[in-house]
């Protein structure tokens, strides 16, 4: 029979019990109680929240290319190894890749890193390619263009057709939110659904933003006006029913403010006026 102390912690994946007070369990668990981890090490924590993140083989993406967000989960949008590239934004190996992932001139991978074309049912998507019929990729797009089937025809909910996917070599949707883009399209800043450019190379026209959004004041004395209601469009304007709150950028005090807001949203930058 074992009795572990309140200092001892079971830890399956590192096969047995450990001491909170010493490495190597201090560097896996801060608080122990009843045999059991009630408190992990920051570390752990964060490598966990990186694995669940970042799909299921972080480690093979690049350290800055974990940044593909598309609904709760982040995704890879360069791999770390020549030979490996996403997948529905998970490196896998090149041998896995062959029926869905090209160069840009349609030629097998060999050393890339990243897609420059997809194969069919397949869309390029953040230097991946992404199958429309499954998570995530039908997240982005809910139809294939049947006349050219790497390519995605419609684009889902918070994303845009990119106004220059004329082929298979370009991204076909563009997140409503995402500032950076493709081909110079790009979305706005905390948008939530849009309608795209009306000519290539400008950025979306947001129809509704997130449910808080935070947006700036072009009087001096406030830097931040914060949003608790969605705003609606009126006349292409964005305008906010109810702010309740303001953050003065002297005393960084938030203070009422009770007067309408309207705010106009273009090119990602959100300017507030009062009425």
């Amino acid at each position: 029979v074992v009795h572990p102390s309140s200092n001892m912690d079971l830890h399956p994946s590192l096969g047995g019990c450990y001491d909170t007070r010493a490495a190597p369990g201090s560097s896996v668990c801060r608080e122990a109680r009843d045999g059991a981890c009630v408190r992990h090490a920051e570390e752990t924590v964060r490598s966990v929240e990186t694995t669940w993140t970042c799909t299921t083989s972080p480690e093979k993406c690049n350290p800055d290319a974990c940044n593909v967000q598309i609904g709760s989960n982040v995704y890879c949008s360069q791999c770390k190894t020549g030979g490996n590239v996403p997948i529905d934004g998970v490196c896998v190996d090149k041998a896995a890749a062959v029926d869905k992932c090209l160069t840009a001139n349609n030629q097998e991978i060999t050393t890339e890193q990243v897609c420059g074309k997809c194969g069919d049912n397949h869309f390029l998507f953040k230097g991946g390619c992404y199958n429309v019929d499954t998570a995530p990729g039908n997240l982005i797009c809910s139809a294939i263009d049947t006349a050219n089937t790497a390519v995605c025809k419609t684009c889902a909910a918070g994303y845009f057709k990119n106004p220059a996917a004329s082929d298979a070599t370009h991204q076909s949707c563009i997140a409503c939110s995402d500032t950076t883009g493709a081909d110079s399209n790009t979305g706005v800043a905390n948008c939530a659904t849009c309608d795209p450019p009306e000519t290539s190379g400008g950025a979306a026209t947001c129809t509704a933003c997130t449910d808080t959004i935070t947006v700036e004041q072009t009087q001096s004395h406030v830097l931040l006006v914060i949003m608790h209601v969605p705003p609606v469009p009126v006349q292409g304007i964005l305008v906010a029913p109810r702010v309740t709150t303001a953050l003065h950028h002297t005393s960084r005090k938030e203070t009422p403010v009770t007067e309408q807001a309207h705010v106009s949203l273009k090119a990602g930058v959100a300017i507030h006026t009062f009425q």
